[in-house]
This record gives structure tokens, sequence and C-alpha cells, in this order.
């Protein structure tokens, strides 16, 4: 099971007509009044309102030449900041944490910075590849089509209106998801025309967004610094003062980790340890039992889909003798899941505990160390996998068959080594496979589930981990992480459960080690 409140990754399609340098033999249906207009913007800046999942707020967004950009939104209770200063993304996240982008969330940004200085115009700027395609008709408008790539991001297209010379819609994936956009509204400003209206329509219903603007300036002095990365976020957890370390005992049940936490000060209750969340949730009848204050409806990303979740503060959160304070949870039903805790269960515990401190889990002893991080000394480096983060979910690089996989690190997965089908599919691995067994039940959590079959496969590979003959399962989907672009798999319990496991996120780094 796996929650990950998506960023709010919203192109800012802020730009005029559509032209080439002179070299380029495409022909745009702009002016050269047009293109000298874009060559002299250097900086931008726009506020307006959003609407997005049933809550609506304020964004922000500034740019500046060639390739600089911030937005911050802000929701009430989702306030998220991030920004691209021509070589690193970023986002600060509703509680306050920095973490840099990598994979889909950053060539979205990097996009959004293309898009913004109109770089398809002005070559100079941002580099990238442009490819005329076919003609595309919209509500019996015909509409020049184009493929943009820019260096660094993703595949973008581009539809121009030949009456206006104007773009008016592009469409690009945010991972697996379709996000097309439509701009509306166009005005003058410094001689560039604008849209100060954007409707968003994705292939996923909670991704849809309106980004209407109130403002929008150009060629204006700004603070150049507010598109570096901040160092760190603040400080939102405790731990006793004196105390190099913490040791928390949890109860190993079912091929979950769970852990009791204290909500508010409340009885505690059982939470299941998921590195797989990307922020911390609280299952919707314990929320309402507590009387939280419940807003909104977000996109939640799972293992075959989406769903929605809402957003809570809570005031604090306690695992043994750490507390998290100040803290904007996930809440969502759990009702189906079919989930069989030891106890009440509370919800999940993710992110915003697994990246304040480095943790050792000992499934053998069923506890966790959690280090003070000034005072943590890691392991030998020999031994360190290296992770990026997916959505701030720790990915490794393990090697199947000698082939290489991208596989998420998920303690909220009960079962142990999962390929998606469309990995399986592309590199022919059921040849690999022997004792193919049809699964009664689907896998699945938050999005729903998904058909699956488990097998016996050849040498795996990860870390310092090897496995000649490997228990494995493959899941079929088209969306969530199942049908992700970037995502091949999973590692979960069953797997790990064998070692003690040690997860650095300052460090980014992963130890499998021997169990204590």
């Amino acid at each position: 099971m796996r929650l990950m409140i998506l960023c709010l990754i919203i192109a800012m399609v802020l730009l005029a007509g559509f032209g080439a340098a002179e070299e380029s033999e495409i022909v745009f249906p702009v002016d050269r009044e047009t293109v000298e207009g874009a060559r002299r913007l250097q900086t931008l800046r726009g506020s307006g309102a959003i609407e997005m999942g049933g809550m609506t707020g304020t964004i922000d967004l500034t740019f500046a030449v060639p390739d600089k950009i911030h937005t911050v939104v802000d929701m009430g209770l989702l306030r998220i900041e991030q920004g691209f200063n021509g070589e690193t993304a970023w986002i600060l996240d509703q509680n306050g944490q920095v973490e840099e982008l990598t994979g889909f969330e950053r060539t979205s940004i990097v996009n959004s910075a293309y898009l913004t200085g109109m770089s398809y115009i002005v070559d100079e700027r941002m580099p990238g590849e442009i490819i005329s395609v076919n003609d595309t008709t919209v509500d019996s408008l015909v509409y020049k089509a184009f493929r943009v790539i820019p260096e660094g991001g993703d595949t973008l297209f581009l539809y121009i209106n030949p009456e206006t010379g104007r773009v008016e819609i592009t469409r690009e994936f945010i991972d697996e998801v379709s996000l097309t956009s439509f701009m509306s509204d166009f005005r003058e400003i410094g001689g560039i025309e604008i849209p100060f209206l954007q409707i968003s329509r994705a292939s996923i219903p909670q991704f849809n967004a309106r980004v209407e603007y109130a403002e929008i300036a150009v060629n204006i002095p700004i603070d150049y610094s507010i598109f570096n990365v901040s160092e760190e976020g603040r400080v939102d957890f405790s731990i006793p003062e004196r105390a190099d370390s913490v040791m928390v005992g949890f109860t190993y049940h079912n091929g979950h980790i769970y852990l009791e936490a204290s909500v508010e000060g409340h009885a505690p209750v059982y939470f299941i340890l998921d590195s797989g969340a990307g922020t911390n949730l609280v299952e919707l009848a314990y929320a309402e039992k507590l009387g939280l204050e419940i807003e909104g409806e977000l996109p939640a990303k799972g293992i075959s889909g989406y769903d929605e979740v809402s957003l809570t503060r809570l005031d604090s959160i306690a695992v043994g003798d750490i507390r998290l304070f100040d803290q904007v949870a996930a809440v969502a039903d759990f009702s189906g899941l079919g989930l069989k805790a030891p106890g009440e269960l509370g919800g999940l515990i993710g992110y915003d505990l697994l990246s304040r401190l480095p943790c050792r889990i000992d499934y053998a002893a069923e506890k966790i160390v959690f280090y003070r991080s000034g005072i943590f000394t890691p392991p030998d480096s020999t031994l360190a996998i290296e992770f990026e983060t997916f959505m701030k979910i720790p990915v490794v690089k393990a090697e199947y068959s000698g082939l290489e996989a991208n596989l998420v690190v998920d303690f909220g997965n009960q079962v142990g080594l999962v390929f998606n089908q469309a990995f399986v599919e592309a590199h022919k691995l059921e040849g690999t496979f022997t004792d193919i067994e049809e699964m009664n039940s689907a896998l699945g959590g938050i999005g729903g589930k998904s058909e699956t079959y488990a097998a016996t496969g050849g040498p795996f590979r990860v870390g310092p981990v090897e496995i000649k003959k490997t228990p494995l399962m493959v899941v079929a989907g088209g969306l969530g992480l199942s049908g992700s672009t970037e995502i091949n798999g999973n590692i979960g319990n069953s797997f790990l459960e064998q070692f003690s496991i040690i997860l650095d996120y300052a460090g980014r780094r992963l130890y499998i080690l021997p169990p204590e």
C-alpha cells in the first residue's frame, strides 16, 4: 500500500504566438514583431487564483531568463513552494520540508520554465527540439501542432491557432497521466500576448485544475534568491535532549510493520509504517472519532490507480519518544482494504517520520532504532545502496537477469519483489519465469486493486544481496505505480524481512544488512 500526495505540477503556460529561429525549416504562424517581443522578456511575475481537488487558493509565479522559475501554491492547509534555478529543481512541501525533485517531477518544472520563457521562439534561451506533427481539429478549428522536447524536460505538444498565432492548447504527460491545458483571455503585457486563464483537464479527474491570473507584470525587478533551494526545512520534530538514538518496538503482523502512535495526546493506536507513503495518513473512521477537521479532495497515487484523500492538521503525533508537531496529514477511508491490524488502526506513518531521522529496522527483533542525525555513523560505504526519490519515496536500481530495474523500497508492501506487467512484457521476461501461478486475490491498496500472478524468477541483485532463484509477483495495471513510466516495480516486506534495513534520507542511502 502506498500513498503519495502528488506535487502540484501545473504547467504555467504564459506565452504569446509561436515562432522559430531563422535557421529552422519549420514555419510558424507568427510575425517578427512577436518574436522580438519574446526576446525582450527578461522577468515575469504573475499572481492569481487556483482551483484543484475541491480546494481553492492563490498562486504566485516568478520567472527570469533563461530558465529560472518559482511557484507558490497556497490553499490553506496545503501550501507548496517549488522552484528551478537552471540546475536543481526542488519543492518545499506542506510540512516545510525541502526535497530535490527528480524524474517526472523535475521534467515537469523544466517544461514550465521552457514554456514561460518562450524558449521555442528564442533559441538562445533553453535548448530543445521542435518537430512538426499532423494538424489537429479541436471544436471544429484546425490547429497547427508541434512536438517540443526541452533539454532536460519531457515531450510537450503545442497547438497553435493559425488565425491568431497563439499557442492555445498544450498537452503533456505527468508520468502515466495525460494533462491537456487550454489557454484563453489573452492580454497584451509589455508587447507580449499572455493568457490570464488556464483550464487543465487530465485523464485522472483529480488532476483537473483552473488557474486565473489577476495580475501579470514583465521586466520588473525580482529577488533572484527565491530560485535557489533552501539548505534545510523547518524542524518539526523532537527527540529526548540527551538521547543519541531512540528505540521503538513494533508488531510485525500479516506482512505489515505496526507502530503504536499517539495523535494529539490520545491513547496510542496502530499505524502501519510505510516508506511508500509520501505523507502521513489518518484513517477516516479514526479521524472522525477524534473530531479532526477535514477538508479538500486531492489525488493520491496507489499501486493500481488513483483515489481521493482529504487533509487535516495535527498538533502532534508521537511514536515512542519521537514527537512530530504541527503536521498536515492526509485522511483516507481504509474500510475496503481488508487490513487486519493487531488493534485499532489509526493510519499510515511514512515520509514525514522516516525522512527526519536515519533509522534501522530489525524485523526479527521487531524494533526500529532512530538515530540523531548529527551523531549517526553509517556502515561501510561499500555496503550502501544509493537511492533517488520518486514523489518522496526511495527508489533503488536493482538488476534482474542482467537487466536494470528501478524499484520502490516499500515497507507498506506486505509481499516481496513485485514487477509491473509492462516492464515484464517490454523485456520478454516471462521466459525467465517458472512455477507461474495465478493469484486468487488481487494486489492493491489506495487507488484500487490489480490482478497478479506469482512465479519463480531468475537471478536478482540489489546492493550486496544476490538471489539465484527469485520468488516474485507480476502486477497488471495501466494507472498508478503499476502503470508508471519511471518505476518498474517494488521491493516489499517478505523480501526485506530477511535482513536489517537502514534508511538514511539525508544521505540518500539504503543499507541491507544481516539481522542483528
